[in-house]
């Protein structure tokens, strides 16, 4: 789960993140990679884009195959953000 900062949580924010990152044949994501594809709209998640790049580079994916062979890959994603307000 991605570091919320405090400032969020008081906030109505929500909304979603498009990312793109390579994922080796390990499965692991190559940190220099990762790019938020629609960065305008981080300026209403509060500073959000720390906390995602973190916990892409921690994250673990099953690698692409070729037939048998495991093969690296690019990866769109697109990453939901919402805060329960309690």
């Amino acid at each position: 789960m991605p570091k919320i900062p405090a400032t969020c949580i008081d906030g109505e924010i929500g909304g979603e993140i498009e990312v793109s990152f390579y994922v080796n044949k390990k499965g692991r994501v190559d940190k220099n990679s990762i790019k938020i594809l629609n960065p305008d709209s981080l300026r209403k998640f509060c500073g959000l884009e720390d906390s995602i790049v973190d916990m892409l580079k921690r994250s673990k994916w099953k690698p692409a195959k070729n037939g048998k062979k495991k093969v690296g890959t690019t990866v769109t994603e697109t990453i939901k953000i919402s805060f329960d307000k309690k």
